[in-house]
């Protein structure tokens, strides 16, 4: 057999003998700890794309009919719902960061993130507030036959974006903070 293998080590390997030297529960403590505050900064990032309103901007319509409504024409921001929705649960090494769906937000989430056409029967009720809303007067009788509404949501994505932006960093903050728990540092 021909042929060999070179192996090259870099880094720093006096730091990597501390960290494996270290008692195992202080390690798997430290490892939690590091998730924990990784998954801290991308709530973050998801709460700040929710008050950014991201785009698209509200219709027309949309903004007529929350006239006076808290969080003005910015999208995802009428009543902090959704931001105040957002969390992160670890279990373990493992965190969920975004809207579990015990929140009660999970379908609003998953609207505004991919976006939604929805179709409803207009009932006489909805037909009074959006002539009220658009014409400021009584809606004419209905007619015969069906009448549908269609709802157009489109696609406001807040937490994809925030993984796509801290992915790059992520490894390197969670090396950082799992050396700064375990004691040590990642010099450069």
């Amino acid at each position: 057999m021909g042929g060999g293998m070179n192996i090259k080590l870099v880094g720093d390997w006096k730091l990597a003998a501390k960290i494996l030297n270290a008692a195992p529960g202080d390690i798997e403590k430290a490892i939690e700890q590091a998730v924990r505050l990784e998954a801290l900064v991308l709530e973050g990032a998801i709460k700040r794309n929710i008050q950014r309103g991201p785009p698209p901007p509200l219709s027309p319509l949309t903004r007529k009919t929350r006239k006076g409504a808290k969080g003005g024409s910015k999208p995802l921001n009428a009543t902090g719902g959704l931001l105040g929705a957002v969390t992160v649960v670890q279990k373990g090494d493992e965190a969920f960061i975004g809207i579990p769906r015990s929140a009660g937000k999970y379908n609003l989430a998953v609207t505004h993130e991919q976006g939604r056409t929805i179709v409803l029967n207009m009932t006489d009720k909805m037909r009074r507030f959006l002539f009220g809303v658009l014409f400021k007067g009584s809606p004419p009788k209905a007619g015969p036959g069906t009448r549908i509404i269609v709802i157009r949501i489109p696609a406001r994505p807040f937490v994809q974006p925030a993984f796509a932006a801290e992915a790059p960093k992520s490894q390197q903050r969670f090396q950082e903070h799992l050396a700064k728990l375990l004691g040590g540092s990642l010099g450069s």
